[in-house]
């Protein structure tokens, strides 16, 4: 697995890539509204809505599928509020090489602009299905995977002993470095 100064190194390095082969790593995005906005307006839809064009940005904080098929899930975060992003390659104007070049691209914790149409899925839950998909800011940290960082903590109750050690960061290079990553998490809001 990789370390997160070895992580840091090779997204600095693909940023300097992108750089280089003239494309801009920080593009401009409008936005038509914010997640909690979209939320709001087609919560009571019930159907797929093709014909609506929406454009929506946040952070990625989970990415399920392989780049390699032709669905993809995301899940997008923004001020406190999150949408299921669905991503079909038959949506997008690229082959299967630029779609998978893309995605593969994407890591959690990168700022994205999306712009499609909203969805659902087979439970009748609302989610955002993007024809197009648009790195706006690579996040050049790795953000810690919050369910295997839970899954090793024994919960405290009272009257036991905290054990400080079992929670503590040891690595003190890295520790600058996740505090940064995880204020992310712990916040649960993106700043765009």
């Amino acid at each position: 697995m990789e370390s997160s100064i070895q992580y840091y190194d090779n997204r600095c390095k693909f940023v300097a890539k992108q750089k280089d082969s003239g494309t801009d790593p920080y593009p401009k995005f409008s936005v038509t509204k914010n997640i909690a906005e979209f939320v709001e307006s087609y919560k009571s839809a019930k159907e797929d809505l093709k014909h609506v064009v929406e454009a929506i940005a946040g952070r990625i904080m989970n990415k399920r599928g392989k780049s390699k098929s032709k669905l993809i899930f995301y899940d997008l975060c923004s001020d406190g509020h999150k949408i299921q992003l669905m991503v079909f390659a038959d949506n997008f104007e690229l082959d299967e090489t630029e779609f998978s070049n893309l995605h593969d691209s994407v890591k959690r914790g990168d700022i994205v602009g999306v712009s499609g149409y909203p969805g659902f899925n087979k439970k009748g839950e609302l989610l955002f299905c993007p024809k197009t998909f648009k790195v706006l800011s690579p996040c050049l940290h790795m953000l810690p995977d919050v369910r295997k960082a839970n899954a090793n903590v024994e919960k405290w109750v009272p009257g036991c002993s905290r054990q400080p050690e079992s929670y503590s960061l040891k690595d003190q290079p890295v520790f600058g470095t996740l505090g940064m990553a995880e204020s992310v998490l712990v916040s649960g809001r993106s700043v765009l």
